[in-house]
């Protein structure tokens, strides 16, 4: 009976080790997963650029522009440029942008 029991308890020791190794394994798992979540939401938190989205910052906007930001929150204000509001954020869309410049064009100087 001894040589059972020491089978036993070899076969648990094996047993427990597989255990672990699957608990570690599946906590290296979740790691991976919350590291790509934080990295992700990150990413959602930079101001645009313009590059990815299509939208700009209030900067990136202005100096786009060749403005000042304050000019371009005065652009704003009269309606002569479009803006969308996301959350507390303003941005600019790079097609408004362009067009407001084409406009910008078309007018005759003023003297």
């Amino acid at each position: 009976m001894e040589s059972k029991s020491v089978i036993q308890s070899n076969n648990l020791a094996a047993f427990m080790r597989f255990v672990l190794m699957l608990v570690e394994r599946f906590a290296d798992m979740v790691a991976d997963r919350v590291v790509a979540k934080i990295r992700e939401t990150a990413d959602l938190h930079k101001t645009p650029t313009g590059v990815d989205n299509g939208l700009n910052s209030t900067t990136a906007a202005a100096k786009y522009l060749g403005i000042s930001p304050r000019t371009l929150w005065g652009l704003v204000n009269n309606n002569e440029i479009t803006h969308r509001r996301i959350g507390k954020r303003v941005l600019f869309a790079q097609k408004d942008l362009d067009t407001y410049i084409e406009r910008k064009a078309k007018r005759p100087a003023r003297y």
